[in-house]
């Protein structure tokens, strides 16, 4: 499904489209799908295929404002999710676009592992943007399968958040325990473990509600946010 807003009758002009969003362009907390779908709105499809330096360029130039370079690098970023594969089947990009989408500096020079709160919100953004064909069992790589299950690991995880079950379904089989042989310190670590597992559940849920506030107020020039708005809330409601 195209993250592209269904057609519909112009419901602005350029100039007030220009005034409404001008602050939103360089608001430091607005997700990576918003700025996508305001770019797509305003440019078309085209912009997909704009070489970055041009889609800043223009967006710079139509709005009369200077683009943070942690907005344009979210906007990249949604951008290399729903034109390429990248995400799910490369390690390397996985780990940077995470961190990006997580509200990270991008800085290619440097190497940052994503930890589990950025994978679990950058796989929740990156199945919205991109939802994977349902004939595809295995939409991630083995190597970022490997990777996630590695952080999880490191990170105590005695279950996987909901989300990131996509590309690690058996974690829990595989986790081995210290203390067996002692049912107290098990169940007191066992007990702090999960709540690892419903902090980032709870996490993902206030930032699925801010997207929803953010695409829900977002005035287009054509057609609706309500397609999208609708499938947040049906992530609401299972979560």
């Amino acid at each position: 499904m195209s993250i592209l807003p269904p057609p519909g009758s112009t419901l602005s002009t350029p100039q007030q489209t220009v005034s409404a969003w001008k602050q939103l362009w360089v608001d430091r907390d607005v997700f990576a799908t918003t700025l996508l779908i305001m770019g797509l709105d305003y440019y078309g499809p085209d912009l997909l295929t704009w070489h970055p330096e041009t889609i800043k360029r223009e967006i710079q130039d139509d709005f009369g404002v200077r683009l943070p370079k942690a907005n344009f690098d979210r906007l990249m970023a949604a951008i290399t999710v729903v034109t390429t594969d990248l995400f799910f089947k490369n390690l390397s990009r996985f780990i940077q676009l995470a961190n990006v989408l997580a509200f990270d500096d991008f800085q290619p020079d440097e190497f940052e592992p994503a930890d589990s709160m950025e994978c679990a919100w950058a796989v929740t953004e990156a199945l919205l943007l991109s939802p994977p064909d349902e004939s595809d069992p295995e939409p991630f790589s083995l190597e970022v399968r490997k990777y996630i299950g590695f952080v999880l690991r490191e990170e105590g995880f005695v279950q996987a958040p909901d989300v990131l079950r996509l590309a690690v379904s058996d974690y829990s089989s595989n986790v081995t325990y210290d203390f067996t042989d002692d049912p107290e310190m098990f169940a007191a670590v066992n007990e702090v473990q999960t709540g690892k597992k419903d902090q980032v559940e709870a996490t993902l849920r206030g930032c699925l509600q801010d997207l929803m506030g953010q695409l829900a107020a977002l005035k287009l020039r054509t057609g609706t946010t309500d397609e999208i708005v609708k499938r947040l809330q049906e992530l609401l409601t299972k979560g």
